[in-house]
């Protein structure tokens, strides 16, 4: 306390002096920004407010397809499902459907899951290309959408298969397949067929999911949550 300089020292009272020079500055540069400020939002309230939907909503449907959360729950369970004792049979689920209604999308909405992914040690994708005069093409033609870099003793190796049908299909071909698939697979592989033939269905081991397409109404609600953010239009004037 003998260091502090004395208030009726004179080096105290020009410090002082210089302080309240430099605080009355800073206080004049703040009126005049709140000034502008002030001008600067009667101008903007001036314009038509511009509504934003909520980035909550992207998030949401980002992260899911639109209209087909019953499905997508359908096809996970059946990927997940295990036997008490390890079945030799190796399990199908056709997917049918019209074209362009959605199974691609939502087959690889189903593998982005993390359940999914952690559960099969690959996923592979198959088309027509893959099968020559009725037989399957070799493995290394096949396009690898995910490898499960982790390892897992319980996981094994797993595959889930994926085959995309754009055409008929012969029954002895596919058989061929099946029959090959059953006896190199480990067990609790898995194979998804998607094909816009409902005569594909009878591959299945497991019963057929169908997808139709959506309702006008819940695209034109998929459209305005997308545009809008809501359905309110007293939220979103330019709505109605």
């Amino acid at each position: 306390l003998s260091k502090v300089p004395s208030a009726k020292h004179p080096y105290f009272f020009s410090q002082t002096a210089q302080s309240q020079v430099q605080l009355e500055d800073a206080l004049d540069r703040l009126r005049s920004m709140m000034f502008d400020l002030n001008e600067s939002v009667i101008f903007m309230m001036s314009y038509p407010r511009l509504y934003r939907q909520p980035c909550s909503m992207h998030i949401l449907l980002g992260n899911c397809m639109f209209g087909r959360q019953m499905e997508a729950e359908l096809v996970i369970k059946f990927l997940l499902h295990t036997h008490p004792h390890c079945s030799q049979d190796l399990e199908v689920m056709p997917i049918v459907g019209p074209p362009r209604v959605g199974k691609s999308t939502l087959v690889a909405h189903v593998c982005k899951d993390e359940r999914v992914r952690d559960y099969f040690s690959e996923i592979l994708w198959l088309c027509d290309s893959n099968f020559i005069n009725d037989e399957l093409a070799c493995r290394e033609g096949c396009a690898m959408k995910h490898q499960n870099q982790v390892s897992n003793s319980n996981k094994g190796k797993r595959l889930l298969v994926v085959i995309e049908l754009s055409r008929n299909l012969y029954e002895d071909a596919w058989s061929r397949f099946y029959l090959a698939s059953k006896r190199s697979f480990c067990c609790g592989s898995k194979i998804i067929v998607t094909s816009r033939l409902d005569r594909v269905a009878k591959f299945g081991t497991a019963q057929a999911l169908t997808l139709k397409h959506l309702s006008h109404e819940a695209y034109w609600y998929f459209f305005k949550t997308l545009t809008f953010g809501s359905m309110d239009p007293e939220t979103h004037p330019r709505l109605a």
